[in-house]
């Protein structure tokens, strides 16, 4: 493993375990933590898609639901008591072992008074039973005690309360009822000079809503001590008027004076309706959790309460982003206890009382009637309502078809058949009213026409007959009647058998009658003719309810009915895991099931989401250490879609176990990503250093060709022209004999200055030169590689002549450090050259070979003969053109040269000569023409004139 390696591993793998850290961090802040919008999306898709080893659900249940339907024939809501009760009477005939209304009647309902026949039943005047019997039908109905009565009657019927969760009450809140609960009568004038140090809130309306609420509190619950206090028989026999009494014995007078209209009658019906129901409740155990302070607000009415056996709370609280994923079991109903609606629901349906149900602190244990015990876990949570985390929390474990479609009545439905069959529309039940209130309706119709066809043929018969007082749905004695009165000639004694004529030939006998005859007879044959008709459409509709009661009793016998709204605008919507609304009775029926069938979730201890955190963590951590960036990524991923369904399918859907998502995903995208990224920016920095470390081995033109392009670079390397430059320093050795090793310092400084030159950042990446070696107090560098460059020769020339231009500098800082100067010799050659890596494949260099490369080592070294300082090869010549002033100075033979070769010396720049450098050039070049073509003669007079005209 490389020093960079060991590095990228140590710091990564300590980067990784921070990272894990600050997951771990932002998952123990809980609900209101960094990753609590994320866990709470994970557990609605766990509960959406993860739903193959559920059990099928309960098939006890029946929702009746109060539906859009029902509201449109059964009218609007509120339904009378008396119909309600017939409806429960109902499902008892239909054998229902349980009712639980998730509605609640916390209102008196004004008594009725109803005719026993509305529609068309007449009176006359025909029978004097017969109009005792049709007044006597205009009955007082007490619609809550009929209510009552049935329910009642039914057994085991569960009515709701509410409990609402009230925050903290305030400082202002407390003082004033502490003020009032020693005089309940004072006004707001004299409540405010008694508080002190109070805040009195936004204002004189704050302050009298304070007062008015802290009024029914204290109210209250000076009535629920005064109760508590009577003996058993005086609290069953006290009324409100004796209440009253006990409360103000100082006088009704004044307390009718300054207490609000109605708060006196409002209070008392809640206080006895609450200690009814708390028959109902149980006592607190020993060593249970902190719950959510509630407010006894909504009880059923008193004469409601006493009829039931069962009661439960309907008020749930969703998660703080809306959902409900949570219910409470129990609610702390003053130092009682009161199971949730479908709790109670499940107990009634099991015959599990709610003594028997055993209560800890993260756990109750139901004891059903086959001998097994079904523990259903608890758990504390925070909440907007408590400063401390309040307990009694159970998971709602969602189940059905709605996990996959948005469709909450097919929650139940085993097949795509069964349609919602467990969701029934009320209006099924109440057909058969309809149905039976037909039937009874024809009834008395059968009564009064028996009645009239008596009266006419045997008065004896008729009081005997009135005397029976049969019931309203008594069909088969009326039938018995009509049958006798058929056989045995009644009839015919009645209407003198007129009944049998046609309606003109009985015209004819009416007038043939004494006119006060015509009417009696008139009913008696209408009567007569009615006799059948009545006789079948009744068998029809008896036949009809039988019908549909054998269908209800179909749906419902031995299953809990749980009767709640769906209808439109009076839903009372809940959004949860499965569903963007659902309604509030299908949350009861969430907690039914799941008592029913035994299939409960359990929320693992935070501590095991936490550990799994920190496994996973640590173990992309290692992924991203050990693995290139690539296989560390899909290795992450395989981790990541491992521990999807591991969590999904195994802890969650088959062991019902709930852990954390959130963390241990999140661990591991964040230590991917950030290890990832450190291991690029220590990598990008080992990069970089050893750039820059290599750029002063290495000309950083190479480098960045290398690292441009990798695989440009052969190591057989490639034929290019190409122009080389070699350069060397005269005077230097004198020097570094005179100064030994301190030249070192004096050398550096010159190569500085000189390789800046070459490498010219100003200009672009394949204009520069490259510094190939340095040779002792020599460069040797070329232009043309590794970049393409096709200036490379006037690029070269004027690199050459700019450092000649910098030796004037330097050699004044020799001057100023009292050393002599020193002069450059630059040998410039441009030919075909092979460029590339010389050397083995583990020890190469980069550089140029070739004779031309040889060449101007040679010409760098043959400006000692000529007395020049910079010379060049004639192909360099012909590569500027005209934009240097070049002097010709001869044409050499080089070793190993079989020609020789015209060289020039650059004096400067074309655009730049002054006429002296043109004239001197121009001479040169006569000059050397002449010697070339033998006139030896010319050559030494133009030479004369030359150093003549330079005198």
């Amino acid at each position: 493993m490389t020093r960079i390696e060991k590095r990228v591993l140590i710091r990564n793998s300590l980067l990784g375990f921070m990272l894990t850290l600050l997951v771990l961090f932002a998952d123990w802040s809980g609900k209101d933590g960094l990753l609590a919008r994320l866990e709470n999306n994970l557990y609605d898709l766990r509960a959406k898609r993860c739903q193959y080893f559920t059990p099928p659900p309960t098939d006890r249940l029946i929702h009746l639901s109060i539906d859009d339907p029902s509201l449109q024939y059964m009218g609007q809501w509120p339904w009378s008591r008396s119909m309600l009760g017939d409806l429960v009477d109902e499902m008892r005939i239909a054998g229902a072992k349980a009712i639980a209304f998730d509605v609640l009647f916390t209102e008196e309902q004004a008594a009725s008074f109803q005719l026993a026949d509305q529609d068309d039943h007449q009176a006359t005047a025909a029978s004097d039973a017969i109009v005792e019997r049709i007044v006597g039908s205009f009955d007082r109905v007490d619609e809550d005690a009929y209510f009552a009565a049935k329910l009642a009657d039914f057994g085991n019927a569960i009515l709701p309360a509410s409990f609402a969760p009230r925050r903290a009450a305030s400082r202002l809140h407390m003082a004033v009822y502490e003020i009032l609960t020693k005089d309940l009568l004072l006004s707001e004038e004299e409540v405010r000079p008694l508080l002190v140090d109070a805040d009195l809130g936004d204002g004189l309306v704050a302050f009298r809503s304070t007062v008015a609420e802290a009024r029914k509190d204290a109210i209250y619950f000076r009535m629920m001590r005064l109760l508590d206090t009577l003996p058993d028989e005086e609290r069953e026999s006290l009324t409100e008027d004796k209440l009253r009494h006990l409360m103000f014995p100082e006088g009704i007078t004044e307390m009718s004076a300054k207490l609000p209209p109605g708060l006196f009658t409002q209070q008392y019906r809640r206080a006895t309706s609450f200690r009814a129901l708390r028959r109902l409740a149980r006592p607190i155990p020993p060593d249970m959790p902190p719950m959510i302070p509630v407010v006894p607000s909504l009880p059923p009415i008193p004469v409601l309460a006493s009829a039931v056996q069962a009661t439960g709370f309907v008020d749930h609280l969703a998660d703080r982003d809306g959902v409900a994923r949570s219910i409470e079991l129990w609610r702390n109903g003053e130092n009682w206890l009161y199971p949730q609606l479908g709790l109670m629901l499940a107990c009634a349906t099991l015959d599990v009382k709610i003594g028997d149900i055993e209560l800890h602190r993260d756990r109750i244990v139901i004891p059903k009637p086959d001998g097994t015990r079904l523990t259903v876990p608890l758990f504390t949570q925070s909440t907007n309502f408590s400063t401390v985390d309040c307990g009694m929390f159970m998971l709602l474990p969602w189940f059905g078809p709605s996990s996959r479609d948005t469709d909450w009545t097919r929650m139940y439905d085993r097949s795509p058949s069964d349609n919602g069959k467990q969701f029934l529309p009320v209006l099924k039940v109440w057909e058969i009213l309809d149905v039976q209130k037909t039937i009874r309706r024809n009834n008395l119709r059968m009564s009064d026409a028996i009645g009239y066809i008596l009266k006419r043929s045997d008065p004896t018969k008729m009081v005997t007959f009135a005397n029976l007082k049969l019931s309203d749905d008594d069909v088969q004695s009326r039938i018995q009647w009509l049958d006798d009165i058929t056989s045995s000639g009644d009839l015919d004694s009645a209407t003198g058998e007129t009944h049998k004529l046609s309606p003109a030939e009985f015209e004819e006998i009416l007038e043939s009658l004494p006119e006060e005859e015509h009417e009696p007879l008139r009913i008696a044959v209408a009567a007569a003719k009615a006799l059948p008709q009545f006789k079948q459409t009744t068998l029809d509709m008896v036949g009809k309810l039988n019908e549909r009661r054998a269908w209800l009793r179909n749906e419902m016998n031995g299953k809990a009915v749980l009767v709640g709204f769906t209808a439109t605008g009076r839903i009372d919507v809940t959004p949860t895991s499965l569903l963007p609304s659902c309604p509030g009775p299908v949350v009861h029926g969430v907690v039914f099931n799941a008592i029913m069938n035994g299939d409960v979730w359990y929320r693992a201890s935070p501590w095991v989401t936490r550990g799994l955190t920190l496994l996973v963590g640590l173990l992309a951590t290692a992924i991203v250490a050990y693995f290139h960036p690539v296989n560390a990524l899909l290795s992450s991923i395989a981790v990541a879609i491992g521990y999807l369904l591991f969590n999904g399918l195994f802890l969650f859907d088959y062991n019902n176990y709930i852990v954390g998502l959130a963390g241990p995903l999140v661990a591991i995208l964040l230590v991917w990503s950030g290890c990832t990224l450190m291991r690029f920016i220590v990598e990008r920095a080992e990069r970089r250093h050893i750039e820059n470390r290599f750029r002063s081995y290495v000309d950083p033109a190479l480098v960045n060709f290398v690292i441009d392009n990798p695989d440009k670079i052969h190591l057989e390397g490639e034929s290019r022209e190409l122009t080389v430059v070699f350069t060397d320093l005269a005077g230097f050795t004198t020097l570094s004999e005179k100064l030994k090793e301190r030249v070192v310092p004096i050398l550096n400084e010159y190569m500085a200055r000189m390789v800046t030159i070459i490498r010219n950042e100003s200009k672009p990446s394949n204009r520069r030169g490259y510094r190939n070696k340095f040779l002792g107090d020599g460069i040797m560098f070329f232009f043309g590689a590794p970049y393409h460059n096709a200036a490379h020769a006037v690029d070269a020339v004027a690199t050459v002549l700019s450092m000649q231009e910098a030796m004037v500098a330097f050699n004044q800082w020799l001057a100023d450090q009292n050393l002599t100067s020193v002069s450059m010799r630059a040998g410039v050659s441009t030919g075909q050259m092979v460029v590339g890596d010389a050397g083995s494949p583990d020890a190469s260099d980069y550089t140029v070979l070739g004779d031309d490369v040889n060449f101007g080592a040679r010409l760098e070294s043959a400006n000692k003969a000529t007395g020049t300082l910079v010379m060049v090869s004639q192909r360099t010549r012909e590569l500027c053109g005209d934009l240097f002033l070049f002097r010709p100075l001869a044409r050499l033979q080089v070793v190993g040269k079989t020609e020789s070769a015209l060289v020039y010396e650059p004096i400067t720049y074309h655009e730049t000569a002054t006429p002296k450098q043109i004239d001197y050039v121009a001479r040169t070049s006569a000059m050397i023409d002449a010697f070339t073509r033998g006139a030896f003669m010319e050559c030494i007079e133009l030479i004369l004139n030359m150093v003549e005209s330079m005198a």
